[in-house]
């Protein structure tokens, strides 16, 4: 029988919740020249807190000193972690530094990479570990919390006024900190009290624009200085009345075959000004065939079908591009044939006119031309109508173009259909096909807007995540931001001014800017990558307020109290167990092709090490700080090395991984690795599907085996570093910070308290 309940010796403590006040101040605000460093006194006298509830919170703000709000965000490898550069926590009472972690954003950078699902994962739902305003994920759909919105979400397609900036409050655990975020209750009379300093970042070592403006994907149509619309509802033509054409891919041909023995047809080339007109080429046809098949305007619909009867003695089967194109099926959707038995008479048969559904499309003049003659080319075979691009008329404010065939055998030829009757059709007046030989024939189109055009561009939607014409939300920039355009080369094309308005249109979002694009992006050839422009980018600062340590103070039971007392008056004293970390630093030069770094750490109980790459240099809100670490290194292979044996026997191999596949032994020491130094168990390799482009690549190795540990002192520990010398080595001067995650020992004794490492 199943058991409805059960009992537990679990209890939940008595708990409040002390919010502390920083010691600087309720306030502040990174500038130019420093950052802000927080310090809190968490007295002896509070008595207990539980460190998994502790956090850090404050309301932030971006500031921009130029007055224009860029689209900005904690980058996804780190999130709002990665804003804490160094922790360090002494005993009030004593001076004794209990924990400290340098770098803390790089180590962060690698718990965040790992540990909070993939971005698909993140898409559909299905993870969804760390808050919105913690930005831990690329999470493109989510707007940045932190900048308003380009439109409301009931109004998407609506642009809102200039952006501004947003406050959001923040609660900020600091999970790599033992004493800050272990799921242990700390004793802070034992301790004497803590002595809490954080030291936070610069701005541009955490945050970045927001989306693939980081990653180059947001991309300009090129020659969009006149823009041409075909819009689903205005994109369709329809040849003439009942138009039969003998180019390549023609509707012309026609065959008959009674009892097996075929013959075959020519229908003869024209424009049929009705049904009946082309009943009568139809029947022309049959007779030349031999056909007992007579064909007869179907009464009930004059105009549109008609209706074969067979008098042979056998059953009949007509066939070929006429039957299959105009009788059975369109030019899009050919039908089958059609065969029709011996004295009977087939169904009213629809005859469809010449219809093409040219794609959507939103360019330049020279980019339209080459769309309707690539289009009917697909859809009619190598057809000779040929489109030339519009030519705008400065005195009557019109664009014209001509409009040519060159077989002498067609016909005349008026089309219509959507493209030239819907609403803001693209041509007016009437779009007539001249005779083949005949002069070209000047052809009015309309615009829905004049030269000023120059002054815009359309963002593509390319990529998922971006510019999709229903939400102007999935545009990275923002209006009263300045852009920059990239060649495929990467070579810069120019500078624009502010953007001054964006609207949807079919291909994606239309930018206007205050002045004209420059000319290079208007009239490339190619897409253009499109970023935003920061002139100077000391003009962004970040504000804090309300700054508070959120402490969630117990109170556990009196033998809980009784024992620890006891254990401190002993002669061992009462040992507090956790993890910590310890941090060695190692550079290498461009070009190295063998590195062999010495790791000098002092640990006696050390469970893993973890080595971290990263470029050192100037920070930038266009580019992720730790991340894409992997491409750079041309790793080919790597081992560790203790007590002169080398970990593992065979080095583990990179290559596979570097050149886009994945490596199992790779996978598995990152594994083990990670899960040995780690707070969190490692729950993601999304980093392989781009190569660590927004990801933090790492290396490892665990130094201990399950609940055993490792004495770094004396063990010569070392870390050799291979790149591919088929590639040059290093393409870029790198650090690597390696950190060692080992058991540290707090030891509590009335005089005081120590640390064992």
């Amino acid at each position: 029988m199943t058991q409805l309940f059960s009992a537990s010796e679990i209890q939940h403590l008595p708990q409040s919740v002390l919010s502390v006040k920083s010691k600087n101040g309720l306030n502040a605000a990174s500038t130019a020249g420093s950052s802000p460093v927080l310090d809190f006194d968490l007295h002896g006298s509070i008595g207990y807190y539980l460190a998994s509830d502790l956090c850090l919170s404050f309301d932030f703000d971006y500031t921009s000193t130029d007055g224009i709000a860029y689209n900005l965000r904690p980058q996804n490898n780190m999130g709002m972690g990665g804003m804490i550069n160094q922790i360090s926590i002494y005993s009030l009472q004593d001076g004794v530094l209990l924990e400290e972690i340098q770098d803390a954003h790089i180590l962060n950078a690698l718990l965040m990479s790992h540990n909070n699902g993939s971005d698909r994962d993140v898409q559909d739902g299905t993870f969804k570990r760390m808050s919105v305003t913690e930005c831990y994920t690329n999470d493109y759909q989510e707007i940045s919390p932190f900048v308003s919105p380009n439109a409301q979400p009931a109004t998407p397609t609506v642009s809102n006024a200039t952006p501004v900036y947003q406050s959001q409050k923040i609660q900020l655990p600091i999970r790599l900190s033992s004493l800050l975020n272990s799921d242990q209750v700390i004793p802070l009379g034992a301790l004497g009290g803590l002595r809490i300093r954080i030291q936070l970042n610069p701005p541009s070592v955490f945050n970045m624009l927001h989306g693939d403006d980081v990653d180059g994907n947001v991309v300009a149509l090129g020659s969009a200085a006149e823009l041409f619309e075909l819009a689903p509802d205005s994109n369709t033509m329809v040849f003439g009345n009942y138009f039969v054409y003998q180019s390549p891919g023609g509707n012309h041909f026609f065959t008959g075959t009674v009892g097996g023995v075929p013959s075959n047809q020519t229908m003869t080339t024209g424009n049929y000004a009705d049904l009946a007109a082309l009943v009568v080429e139809i029947q022309a046809q049959l007779t030349a065939m031999g056909q007992s098949v007579t064909v007869a305007v179907d009464a009930g619909n004059p105009t549109t079908r008609i209706v074969f009867t067979n008098g042979n003695a056998a059953d009949v089967t007509l066939s070929g591009s006429f039957i299959q194109r105009t009788i059975t099926g369109q030019l899009e959707a050919p039908g089958g044939n059609l065969a029709i038995a011996a004295g009977a008479s087939s169904a009213a048969l629809f005859v469809s006119p010449v219809f093409v559904t040219v794609p959507v499309f939103l360019g330049g003049a020279v980019a339209l031309a080459t769309h309707l003659n690539d289009s009917l080319t697909a859809a009619l075979g190598a057809f000779d109508i040929v489109f030339t691009a519009p030519v705008w008329d400065a005195v009557t404010e019109t664009w014209t173009a001509t409009v040519d065939q060159s077989d002498g055998a067609i016909p005349e030829i008026v089309i219509s259909g959507s493209i030239v009757t819907a609403a803001g059709a693209l041509f007016s007046g009437g779009l007539t096909i001249p005779a083949g030989g005949a002069p070209p024939n000047d052809v009015i189109t309309t615009t829905r807007g004049t030269p000023a055009t120059t002054t815009q561009l359309v963002l593509l939607h390319d990529s998922f995540y971006v510019n999709n014409p229903k939400s102007l939300n999935t545009c990275p920039f923002k209006i009263g931001t300045v852009l920059e355009g990239f060649d495929t080369a990467g070579t810069s094309l120019g500078t624009t001014s502010a953007i001054t308005e964006m609207t949807v249109v079919v291909a994606g979002i239309r930018l206007t800017f205050a002045g004209d694009v420059p000319a290079a992006i208007r009239n490339s050839s190619t897409k253009v990558t499109m970023k935003t422009k920061i002139a100077d980018e000391s003009v962004i600062q970040y504000a804090m307020k309300n700054i508070a340590l959120e402490v969630p103070v117990i109170t556990p039971p009196p033998s809980y109290v009784l024992a620890l007392q006891k254990a401190m008056n002993s002669g061992e004293g009462m040992r507090l167990d956790m993890k910590g970390y310890q941090l060695v630093r190692s550079n290498v030069q461009t070009g190295t092709t063998l590195a062999s770094m010495n790791l000098p750490f002092v640990a006696t109980r050390a469970k893993g090490i973890v080595s971290i790459p990263h470029v050192v240099g100037a920070t930038s809100y266009s580019s992720r700080n730790v991340a894409g670490n992997l491409d750079f290194l041309k790793i080919s292979q790597y081992n560790y090395e203790y007590h002169g044996i080398k970990h593992p026997a065979r080095s583990i191999d990179c290559n596979k991984a570097r050149k886009g596949s994945l490596s199992q032994e790779l996978i598995a020491e990152q594994h083990k690795s990670y899960d040995y130094c780690m707070p969190h168990k490692l729950l993601s390799f999304d980093g392989y599907q781009n190569l660590y482009k927004d990801k933090t690549f790492f290396l490892g190795r665990n130094l201990a085996i399950h609940n055993t540990t490792f004495n770094t002192v004396n063990s010569n520990l070392n870390l050799t570093l291979e790149s591919t010398s088929t590639d040059g080595g290093a393409a870029n001067a790198y650090n690597v910070n390696h950190y060692v995650s080992a058991v540290h020992s707090l030891v509590m004794r009335p005089e005081g308290v120590t640390v064992e490492k």
